[in-house]
């Protein structure tokens, strides 16, 4: 995690003390590199590892700074990377590029951009009321200028309620947003802040011509460049689990570097998903280290994540944050495998499928994603403090119509909108809060690669076909390998006799010698019943005299029972996600009924 805040005022005297308010949070971060840089208006303070990538350039155009990374195939730095391009294309050109990162300039002019990766997801919040523009990486750090004035967004906590992250960019602060994915935000003293259409991704039928051989071919060769820009360091670790994504990303590693990184594996070792991954990193030759999720860290790590973020972002598991410090102690970056299954075909596609209809539309995929959060009904009985079916009905018309206006055939707007949407506020915060002890390193975050799928017929990607036959194609010694899909079911993409005598072995052994030790990693790290998270529940029990103002106090007996009683639910990653949110609402209630 990296803290940043900015503030652009012409008012030096307004300008100092924001910033003395904001510093004295900013050192809290005892363990973190502190920074300051001063231009014109523009004061940014920052506080990250010191593996995080952090730049800055004068150019003819004005001032540029930049964290992180930018995958770029000349490999230059950051800011002459970005430097360059502004001065070539303009200042929209600094968002938009393949890496992760968050890039400001100030022109000659006093003009300011800010942009962020192509998916938009480096977290960057802002604010503004046409005299100072406010930007962070964490919204409440926002609160701290006397102009601002907290009033809890209806529509931002509506959004929170039903998919358990922000949505349509408004976080729970009235005024307080996100970029829309593929904009760059512009604001000068005296107008209004306004997000601009920089580089967007489109979706398109490139590669609806090309033969399926080649179209894998080009979609392995893609993928191994963009491995290739990413693979550099001797501190460099890979995140790898037992699933397609990251196994695909440590093939292409072992061929640049065989044996030369560790794989970090989270999890028991009786767990499916670290047999699996153990078997792909024995394989290619590859040390591993397992890193047990630490339930005695989860309520620790939950507070600092609701103060931090105020519930932008999902709430719902802190394994990989428990394991932090031993990522620490051994690399200065994780390679992982994240976004690629949505990348290549995830089941985003399938979701969107009406079969009564025979169409893909929004609304199958808002029923999928809706089972993490409250029924419209379900929110009207929960928040007394303000009325929120008005608020929650716009908030799912216009979630889809920003499916609707996105570029492509409906299942190319389903993998956009899953990229934009699911992937930039469930799974993108775990990297973002990572990177406080480790630099994330994304192969799937690159522009040529997302461009390459993007452009793939369905029959290619559908069940993730071109990912699945790569692997039984080009490294078919993984592919014979078990595969964790966080169920029971561990067969391998390619099958032979052994394999199948041992899966049927192990089925008759789990109905006559049945283990009650949960193998399926998720299912339990996820489980709001485990140690890690009766903390948290025990926690949030402290603050029922705040969250009473805010939601019905019947609704919160109802959903929430007491952290000794045991809470039922029939998925222990998906239906207990609701509550999970309330419970994170519950630790925040206090500096929402302020």
């Amino acid at each position: 995690m990296a803290v940043v805040v900015g503030i652009v005022d012409s008012d030096p005297e307004r300008r100092r003390q924001f910033i003395q308010a904001t510093e004295t949070h900013v050192a809290s971060y005892g363990e973190l590199t502190r920074h300051r840089w001063d231009h014109a208006d523009l004061t940014l303070l920052a506080a990250a590892a010191d593996s995080t990538p952090v730049e800055h350039a004068h150019g003819r155009n004005g001032f540029t700074w930049i964290m992180g990374d930018v995958y770029s195939a000349e490999n230059r730095s950051p800011a002459t990377f970005i430097t360059t391009l502004i001065e070539t294309s303009g200042s929209l050109a600094l968002h938009g590029q393949s890496g992760y990162y968050l890039a400001c300039t100030v022109e000659v002019s006093g003009r300011v951009t800010l942009g962020t990766d192509i998916l938009g997801m480096f977290p960057l919040y802002y604010w503004s009321d046409g005299k100072v523009l406010l930007f962070s990486t964490l919204p409440g750090l926002i609160h701290r200028h006397p102009n601002f004035r907290k009033r809890i967004s209806a529509e931002g906590l509506a959004g929170i309620l039903v998919q358990s992250h922000m949505v349509n960019c408004q976080t729970i602060w009235e005024g307080i947003r996100r970029p829309e994915p593929g904009h760059a935000l512009q604001w000068q003293a005296g107008t209004t802040v306004r997000t601009v259409p920089a580089n967007p991704l489109q979706a398109t039928e490139e590669h609806f011509g090309l033969e399926y051989g080649r179209a894998r071919q080009l979609f392995n060769a893609n993928l191994h460049s963009a491995v290739t820009r990413c693979a550099r360091g001797s501190r460099q670790g890979m995140m790898l689990s037992g699933g397609m994504d990251s196994r695909l990303v440590a093939a292409h590693l072992h061929t640049l570097r065989p044996g030369a990184t560790t794989a970090f594996v989270f999890g028991d070792s009786g767990d499916n998903e670290f047999r699996c991954a153990r078997g792909v990193a024995k394989t290619l030759g590859m040390p591993t280290l397992r890193l047990p999720a630490r339930f005695e860290c989860f309520q620790e790590l939950a507070l600092a994540v609701v103060e931090e973020e105020h519930m932008s972002n999902t709430f719902h598991d802190f394994t990989w944050l428990s394991g932090r410090e031993g990522l620490k102690a051994h690399c200065r970056e994780l390679l992982n495998g994240f976004f690629g299954d949505a990348v290549m075909g995830g089941s985003q596609i399938r979701y969107a499928y009406d079969h009564r209809r025979g169409v893909y539309d929004f609304d199958g995929l808002f029923a999928n994603n809706s089972v993490w959060g409250f029924a419209p009904e379900e929110i009207s009985f929960l928040v007394k403090a303000m009325p929120l079916a008005e608020a929650t009905a716009s908030c799912v018309e216009k979630m889809r119509a920003t499916f609707d206006a996105l570029p492509g055939l409906p299942f190319q707007k389903a993998t956009l909108w899953s990229l934009y949407h699911r992937c930039r506020y469930h799974v993108g915060p775990y990297i973002w809060r990572l990177s406080k002890y480790v630099w994330p390193v994304m192969p799937y975050l690159d522009r040529t690669m997302l461009e390459t799928c993007l452009g793939m017929p369905l029959d290619y990607l559908g069940q993730r076909r071109i990912q699945v036959d790569t692997l039984k194609s080009d490294y078919r010694h993984l592919a014979l390998l078990p595969l964790d899909c966080s169920s029971f079911d561990t067969r391998p993409l390619i099958e032979t006799r052994t394999s199948r005598a041992k899966r049927m072995l192990s089925r008759w052994r789990r109905k006559l010698l049945p283990d009650r030790t949960e193998r399926r990693t998720y299912h339990r790290v996820f489980d709001i019943n485990n140690p890690g998270w009766r903390a948290i529940r025990q926690l949030a029990s402290t603050r029922q005299a705040s969250a009473y103002r805010l939601f019905n106090p019947e609704a919160l007996r109802k959903y929430i029972l007491s952290p000794e009683e045991k809470i039922i639910c029939a998925d222990a990653i998906t239906n207990s996600a609701r509550l999970k949110t309330l419970v994170g609402l519950m630790l925040l209630s206090e500096q929402l009924t302020e």
